[in-house]
């Protein structure tokens, strides 16, 4: 993380646990149309693309593909995003480093093995 992130968040409401609550400190059930005015104008082009729009809803599934990429746990990922359920998380996981499949085969083997 950046430390101009890092001071951002550090400057946020510490009252809840989200870091851009709704008016009430809630989660935000919907993305505001001003997010999607600030991501156009940092984008060039970018009320003209069509099917490849680029939303705020865009940018939050690029960073739990991040995550996923990085070896970042599951559930980690699942707490980040505030998924009630973990199978909105795991189309994620075909993101995960095929290292973990890997040795996930492993275990597998070994357990065969001892039977």
């Amino acid at each position: 993380m950046v430390d101009n992130v890092k001071e951002v968040l550090n400057s946020l409401d510490k009252s809840t646990k989200y870091v851009l609550p709704s008016s009430n400190s809630k989660q935000i059930n919907r993305m505001p149309k001003q997010w999607q005015n600030i991501v156009d104008d940092l984008i060039e082009n970018n009320t003209n693309a069509g099917k490849h729009k680029i939303t705020p809803h865009s940018l939050r599934h690029t960073h739990a593909s991040w995550m996923a990429q990085n070896s970042v746990d599951i559930l980690q990922i699942k707490e980040q995003l505030g998924h009630k359920r973990i199978d909105m998380t795991l189309r994620y996981s075909h993101l995960i480093s095929s290292h973990r499949h890997e040795k996930t085969k492993e275990l597998y083997e070994k357990f065969q093995k001892s039977l």
